[in-house]
């Protein structure tokens, strides 16, 4: 006889009653076969949750409370007595015994998983050629539990607290198998820009495929290039750098990718439903205007090709082609209607030399990231806060809700820290949801730990979005439309404090304003500055069309 495995696993399972009772293995054999007085001796002993039926000998779990038993796994060998009742048998021979060896292991399973997610639940947010974080996958608990823990102790086992107080805990859990993954993803366009991505508010996100996850190595690629990775094990999201092929597939946008895991167990059961992770994976290029630029204004002559396109192809032609910095299309135009698209190209033989329009024309701007691009500030009316504004990172590189800039000066006193009044940064009397700009103070404090940030010197002016005519609300941040469009304008409120200031500076107070009022300013993402280059002797120069055989950066290959 047999119990059909060699290893029995008791499947404990976590119900709004506690833990619920494991199956039990019934013996099996053959039709002919009759045994009686069935006994176990396991070692070592689990007699506290194992229990023999002496009839059938059926193997039962029978433990309870609220403390899993500190034996899980034992071998068990189980004998019982053959009853031989076959016509002429001698009623007075010793009878016979027939045994078995099985091992036995009490476990739990998952009742359905769920991932790990950041604070809010949103998606994981990560960016081209960035580091993404991992997150793990864990088991999702039933309505009525949350995780249990004390402070300054390491807990042997894992421990769930009821809603009504009760500790519970648990025996550790087998980790289920991933059956299959399936993604998908859309590219959404921004609002203000929908041609930055080949799309429109109308048309919806821009529905991006297939995505193909591979069960050796748990990548998830487009078009051959890497989106993610799921682990092919544990199902968990992995760290990895994303290197989709953003000219092809989208444009200045967030690529959003959708991941459902089927999982389950090798006895056949299945988590229902299937664990769902999304990671809006952003763009790490951006497109410039000119700004300001007087209408008419010529650039300067560059070899240019020309095609017949739409915005959007024209900026995905830009982006697939190595040697455009910089295109000219038509701002006037309609972006989905086609229209000359002029390509700034290295190619001698068949570009064009020839000058356009500065208004018309976008610069291309590699690694530009909210993380690590500095903007400049133009004020008319406030020259004393213009300047580039880059970002001030935080302690180990940790994450902020939004990022924190800064301002050097000629002195300690015309320093500047600029950052969103969103409930992690203190000491400013600007409205939730605007950005506020002070003077720094040396008792400055970033908490490393959270990220917060207490400003404590003098209040400077509050910056709120400049909503345009039609724009349909200002509830955008001014960085998604900055980082969207190149510029962003923005209306800037001085303090009482800052126009004391002033007043102290100019003689003539004429020319102060009575009191603070909005003044019109304009946000623009800041180009790579490089010295000018001295050329002493001869100088080889590479050619786009062998990058393997130089390595320069932006710096030293084109001057100021």
């Amino acid at each position: 006889f047999s119990y059909g495995f060699r290893t029995l696993d008791f499947v404990l399972s976590l119900g709004a009653g506690g833990l619920g009772a494991a199956p039990g293995f019934a013996v099996q054999k053959a039709p002919d076969l009759k045994l009686k007085e069935f006994t176990m001796l396991c070692a070592p002993a689990v007699d506290s949750w194992l229990k023999i039926d002496k009839a059938s000998g059926t193997l039962s779990y029978v433990g309870k409370g609220s403390e899993p038993p500190a034996i899980l796994e034992a071998n068990c060998h189980v004998a019982a007595t053959r009853v031989d009742d076959r016509p002429g048998a001698d009623p007075k021979a010793a009878p016979s015994t027939v045994q078995v060896m099985v091992a036995v292991r009490l476990v739990r399973h998952w009742t359905s998983a769920a991932y790990r997610l950041p604070e809010g639940g949103g998606p994981v947010e990560a960016r081209i050629g960035d580091q993404m974080p991992a997150v793990a996958l864990e088991d999702a608990l039933p309505e009525g539990y949350e995780r249990y823990e004390r402070p300054g102790h390491d807990l042997q086992v894992e421990v769930l607290q009821r809603s009504d107080g009760t500790l519970v805990a648990l025996p550790p859990a087998d980790f289920p198998r991933v059956l299959d993954v399936a993604c998908t993803g859309a590219a959404d366009p921004p609002a203000d820009t929908p041609w930055a991505c080949g799309g429109s508010r109308e048309s919806g996100p821009k529905a991006l495929g297939p995505f193909v996850w591979s069960r050796q190595t748990g990548e998830v690629r487009l078009g051959g290039r890497l989106a993610l990775v799921l682990d092919p094990v544990t199902g968990s999201l992995r760290t990895s750098v994303p290197d989709l092929d953003m000219p092809k597939d989208v444009g200045r946008c967030d690529v959003k990718v959708t991941c459902r895991v089927a999982l389950g167990y090798p006895s056949g059961g299945a988590l229902l439903p299937s664990a769902s992770v999304t990671v809006r994976i952003k763009d790490n290029v951006c497109w410039l205007p000119w700004a300001n630029a007087t209408p008419g204004a010529s650039g300067p002559k560059r070899l240019w090709l020309d095609q017949w396109l739409t915005h959007a192809e024209c900026i995905e032609e830009c982006r697939a082609r190595v040697d455009c910095g910089v295109l000219s299309f038509d701002p006037k135009a309609d972006p989905s209607s086609k229209q000359i698209c002029f390509l700034a190209t290295s190619d001698t033989v068949n570009g064009t030399e020839a000058t356009r329009p500065l208004e018309e024309e976008l610069v291309r701007l590699e690694g530009c990231t909210e993380d690590t691009t500095c903007f400049s500030m133009a004020t008319g009316n406030a020259t004393f806060l213009d300047g580039e504004y880059c970002p001030l990172g935080a302690p180990g590189g940790k994450p902020r809700k939004h990022t924190l800039y800064s301002r050097g000066g000629v002195s300690a006193k015309t320093h500047a820290v600029m950052g969103m009044v969103d409930g992690t940064l203190f000491g400013s009397a600007c409205p939730q949801g605007s950005w506020a700009i002070q003077h720094t103070n040396e008792t400055d404090y970033m908490n490393a730990n959270t990220t917060e940030y207490e400003v404590r010197g003098h209040p400077s002016a509050c910056v709120t979005k400049q909503v345009a005519a039609g724009a349909g609300g200002g509830d955008d941040d001014l960085l998604k439309q900055l980082f969207g469009r190149g510029s962003a304008k923005a209306t800037l409120n001085l303090s009482t404090w800052e126009m004391g200031e002033a007043y102290a500076t100019y003689s003539d107070d004429a020319l102060i304003p009575e009191h603070p009022q909005a003044l019109n300013s304009t946000w623009s993402l800041s180009t790579l500055r490089c010295e000018k280059p001295s050329f002493a002797g001869k100088v080889v120069l590479g050619e786009v069309g062998a990058p393997d055989k130089y390595s320069l950066d932006a710096c030293e290959c084109f001057g100021e």
